[in-house]
This record gives structure tokens, sequence and C-alpha cells, in this order.
């Protein structure tokens, strides 16, 4: 049986620094889907690109720095490359296709470089970045990092040429990410080619949604433009999707099971009480988080 549609949005443009960004979670309507409690499109248009080139030569300067607690950080770089510093003395260089995961746990800041430099084109960057919130008891837990490059990431190739799934996050059959989870989670990133469709199965008890990234599609029997994200019920199993465009398109379906603790949300920080804000944001004034060493890589 099909998945109901019980909500549809374009996402919010906003502007962060240099980027302009589309954020589809939260929203005004919804706050999470299974873990995943913020959701951002990240490209890159002219206008970033003229002053990102005048700023190239002079990062990484610590001027995007900032404190995370309470969750894993994924970013997911779809063109393009990016570099991560941070104050647990991880340090990864990733490539178009590839993930940057990042456990922030009981406190870490961290900093993402772009690299126009590095043999790309800074009009194809590209990319999303996730904050899945982590169970009460791994909040406390010491930070963590990865770094995936593409070829690192499973893949699933589908019959007829209707193009492919990696599997970001979570199990898809028998292929697994590599990327550690805490709860039932899963992230996927389907690619199909002009006139195919394509069926994928979630279990009733989970969350799920879907975010487009280009082209157009029919879901469930909804079209939607880029950027558009559904949420589903979560009863019912299947989330068809179908390109009925002259070129292939691009989706991300996410979702996992239920965020059943309490939720505070504090700026960077996701934690489980406002006490607990207040605690993070303490501990980070008083240094507790440590510092980037830029030279130490």
């Amino acid at each position: 049986m099909k998945k109901k549609i019980i909500f549809q949005y374009s996402g919010k443009p906003e502007k962060i620094n240099f980027m302009s960004i589309v954020r589809s979670l939260p929203n005004r309507f919804v706050d999470t889907v299974g873990h995943f409690t913020f959701i951002d499109q990240v490209p890159f248009t002219a206008f970033e690109t003229d002053w990102l080139q005048q700023e190239v030569d002079k990062i990484p300067q610590g001027s995007f720095a900032h404190p995370h607690r309470g969750i894993a950080t994924l970013s997911y770089i779809i063109k393009g490359t990016v570099e991560h510093f941070d104050s647990a003395g991880n340090h990864g260089i990733v490539k178009g296709g590839g993930i940057q995961w990042m456990k922030a746990g009981n406190g870490i800041i961290h900093d993402e470089v772009i690299h126009p430099k590095k043999g790309n084109d800074i009009s194809e960057q590209l990319g999303m970045q996730f904050w899945i919130n982590l169970p009460a008891i791994n909040k406390a837990e010491k930070p963590g990092y990865m770094a995936i490059q593409e070829e690192d990431i499973p893949e699933i190739i589908l019959d007829d040429n209707k193009g492919e799934i990696k599997v970001l996050v979570g199990r898809l059959g028998r292929i697994e990410s590599k990327i550690p989870t805490y709860s039932k989670l899963f992230l996927y990133h389907l690619s199909l080619n002009a006139g195919s469709s394509h069926t994928l199965s979630i279990n009733d008890s989970q969350e799920s949604a879907v975010v487009l990234l280009r082209g157009q599609a029919v879901v469930n029997g909804t079209g939607i433009p880029a950027n558009e994200m559904l949420i589903f019920d979560k009863e019912g199993d299947d989330i068809i999707i179908e390109n009925k465009s002259d070129e292939r398109i691009d989706i991300i379906i996410f979702g996992g099971e239920p965020y059943t603790e309490t939720i505070a949300f504090g700026g960077p920080y996701v934690m489980n009480s406002q006490a607990e804000i207040a605690q993070a944001n303490t501990d980070y004034y008083a240094g507790k988080y440590g510092q980037i060493d830029y030279q130490n890589k």
C-alpha cells in the first residue's frame, strides 16, 4: 500500500554568511522526521562565488568555527571539496560524492572549509547538511569523526538502466553504510534516469520523507519541483518515485524510528531539556570543548 503524503513544503531560502541555502527542516509545521532534526541544501550562486574567491586565500582562519552538542552532523558533499577541522583533533578532506560525519556528543567545535581552488568550479558546488539527534545516553559520549569518500559509499545499481541508490546511512537490503547509527535510521540518495520509476518499501513503524534535489518528480502520485519536501504517514509501505521528464533526477529519502525522548533546541545544541541547553552554553564559554589546531593536520 502506498504511503499517504501528510505534508508538503517548498523549503525556506535563507542566507548564512556567503551561502544561500534552502532549509527544509525544521519548519513551522514539523520539527523532526525520525531522529533527523535539521536539513539544509547548500547551493552556491554567482554572488557567493565572487565573495568566496576573494576570501579563499585567508581561510581557514576560524571565522566559521562553531560548537555543537547532543547531535551528529552529516555533510553530504554532492559536488565540490570540503575540508573539516575540529577541536578533538580530527581533520579530513572530502571530495564530491563523499560524506563528513561528526558526532558532537558532549561537546565539540568544528569548521568546514570550501575549496574552490582544488580543481572545482565553485558554481558547481552542491551539498546537504543533516543534524541527527542522539539518544540521551549518547549525548554524554566523547565526540567522533569519519570522512568517507564517494568510492566507499555503498551503491545499488537498479535494473533496466533505471539509475542507482547510494546508501548514505543505515541499511537497504543486504547493503549497509559505514556511518555509525544509534537508532533505526536511513538516508538514501536515489538517482533516476529519464522515464524511469522506482519503489522503496519503508517499514510502517518508521517516519519517512523525501527531498527532491533537482528536476521534476512524481511521488506517490503527487508532482513536485526541485527543493520540495514530502513527509509521509507511518501507515503503508511504498514510496513510488517516477521520473516522467527527459532529464535525470536526484532525490533524498530519509527517516527512521521516532525520537521518543523530550527534545530541547538551543542554537547549535539539541538536548533533552532547557537546563541541558544552558549547561552546554556554560561549558562552551568555559572552554570545555577545546580549541581547533589548524596547523596540526
